[in-house]
């Protein structure tokens, strides 16, 4: 990709290193590329037991989820956990007006397999080669969340359902926060506000029985 046009980010990778450049043009219809994109780039350089998929609208919780990982999660392999989309909301739209429009000759299937939602989802790196190495095989689905179940399926992993991912965010209250790892659909102003809500819950809810399970 010519980066000429555009000086501050070549400046910043060039200073970073920390943008990862696809051949692909940036919009929702190619969010498959792009987070297979970074799976590979996972599977092939990065160095950490997990990863997390997520999207810019959503709060992480910084404070929680890595020491989670590291303290009450028992398992080091074979994850792949977020919000699944339970039975009966995961067919397939076949309108071609809707944004989230899949045609038979992208996926036969009528309904899409247990997958977790993209506003946020962990995977061990075992996991992300797995998917990584079955996506040579299986023709991407313009559903990037949904692609992924795909590729667990045929890699034979089970997905992981966990309220700890909210696909909406509401009036959390400040004890959430040592529960919650990823809220969706956030601006700029709520993002600032859970960050406060984050660090306010260290002393303000320590006295609560802390939450060790994926549930």
């Amino acid at each position: 990709m010519e980066l000429g046009i555009y000086p501050h980010i070549a400046q910043e990778q060039q200073d970073y290193g920390d943008i990862l450049l696809g051949n692909y043009v940036d919009c929702y219809r190619n969010l498959t590329l792009k987070v297979m994109h970074g799976l590979w780039w996972a599977a092939e350089s990065c160095d950490s037991q997990f990863v997390l998929k997520t999207d810019d609208d959503c709060f992480v919780n910084t404070d929680h989820l890595p020491r989670y990982l590291v303290e009450f999660n028992k398992d080091r392999t074979g994850v792949y956990v977020g919000s699944v989309f339970r039975l009966g909301r995961r067919q397939v739209i076949r309108d071609q007006r809707s944004k989230w429009y899949v045609s038979k000759e992208d996926f036969r299937e009528q309904e899409y397999p247990p997958y977790a939602s993209g506003i946020g989802y962990v995977l061990s790196l075992d996991v992300v080669r797995e998917l990584v190495d079955v996506a040579k095989d299986v023709p991407p689905v313009p559903m990037e969340d949904a692609y992924v179940g795909v590729l667990a399926r045929e890699a034979g992993v089970p997905v992981r359902d966990s309220g700890r991912f909210a696909k909406q965010n509401v009036n959390w209250r400040v004890c959430n926060y040592r529960y919650l790892m990823v809220i969706h659909h956030l601006d700029a102003g709520q993002l600032k506000e859970a960050q406060q809500s984050m660090l306010n819950a260290r002393s303000a809810c320590n006295q609560t029985k802390e939450i060790t399970g994926w549930k």
